[in-house]
């Protein structure tokens, strides 16, 4: 016998209902023993030992969940460049990275531009714990619940930082930004307009190789009916973040992503006051507020619960909560 179609509409609004799965997301500790300070700019106080008590608040909320997540995004500037310079750069990782050790799931690690002013890309595929699968790279893609893949990007694979100067990428990336920015000091965005202020040195880009395996991913999770979140350190989408902490080669990664309608949202850090947008294929861009210039008894992180026709980011302390409904062109 056949059910009735009352049955069968009300068993998949229960479904479109019900939380499928949920994972946690921080990003920019920027963890330094040293006294908190202002930012460059002077806009906002830097709490660089409190960060390592946030993180730990954090992790301690996750690890006492009911319902456990399956993973957490950690978004990248775990530590600060100035632990360099106080030859902590190993002490400082560890600590980090011990703290996280503690998490009852997998945490995936992204790098950042403050990883790569402390270790090179080749120490940090040695120090930060990734995917059997993802040894010897910082881009791959995992599927945590049937219908769903996260895609974790290297948004440093084009850069200048934590690279050989023979290498490559490092070239390429010096003539990139030698074109387009003619200061002294490849940090100054002096005399840039509008989205040419992303050629900066402490942003990057994905590169020719990734992102052809990004759009071979993203064609194979089409054929697979997947929904799939892409993350990474540095924002892909302008109106998400002020335009010196863009993507370089965003254009390209949002023409590849808007040919496949799995795509439904991308998750960053680097932008430390956070930011959001909606783009007009309807793909959701959300950039993380940081924990480093978080006050003293607050904190910035967020818990992603996760259906079948939206993502529900609860945010903590200073991250809002939005709910990203799906565009209509994704498998429903």
């Amino acid at each position: 016998s056949t059910l009735p179609l009352s049955t069968l509409f009300s068993g998949m609004a229960a479904e479109q209902g019900k939380e499928l799965f949920s994972f946690g997301v921080v990003a920019d500790v920027q963890y330094a023993d040293v006294d908190t300070a202002y930012n460059f700019h002077k806009t906002a106080l830097r709490y660089y030992r409190d960060a390592a008590c946030k993180l730990k608040q954090c992790l301690e909320a996750w690890k006492s969940r009911e319902t456990p997540h399956l993973f957490a995004l950690q978004l990248g500037d775990v530590i600060d460049g100035l632990c360099r310079h106080d030859q902590k750069s190993e002490e400082s990782m560890a600590k980090m990275l011990d703290l996280f050790a503690a998490c009852p799931f997998p945490v995936h690690h992204h790098i950042g531009n403050h990883e790569l002013y402390n270790f090179t890309q080749k120490r940090l595929l040695q120090l930060l714990p990734k995917p059997e699968e993802a040894r010897d790279t910082f881009y791959y893609s995992f599927s945590p619940h049937a219908n769903f893949r996260f895609v974790v990007l290297n948004t440093y694979a084009l850069s200048m930082l934590g690279l050989d100067k023979e290498e490559k990428a490092y070239k390429d990336a010096e003539a990139l930004l030698r074109a387009h920015n003619k200061n002294s000091s490849l940090n100054d965005p002096t005399n840039l307009e509008g989205r040419n202020k992303r050629f900066v040195q402490f942003s990057g880009g994905l590169g020719e190789q990734q992102l052809a395996w990004l759009d071979e991913t993203l064609a194979a999770a089409d054929r697979n009916k997947e929904k799939v979140v892409i993350s990474g350190h540095t924002p892909f989408c302008p109106g998400a973040c002020d335009d010196t902490d863009l993507l370089w080669d965003y254009e390209d990664f949002l023409k590849i992503i808007h040919r496949h309608p799995c795509v439904v949202a991308t998750m960053a850090g680097h932008e430390h006051p956070g930011g959001f947008v909606t783009d007009e294929a309807g793909v959701h861009h959300i950039a993380f507020e940081c924990v480093l210039e978080t006050e003293p008894g607050s904190n910035a992180y967020a818990d992603v619960q996760v259906y079948a026709d939206r993502l529900e980011v609860n945010g903590v302390g200073r991250v809002p909560s939005r709910i990203l409904s799906f565009h209509d062109r994704v498998w429903q």
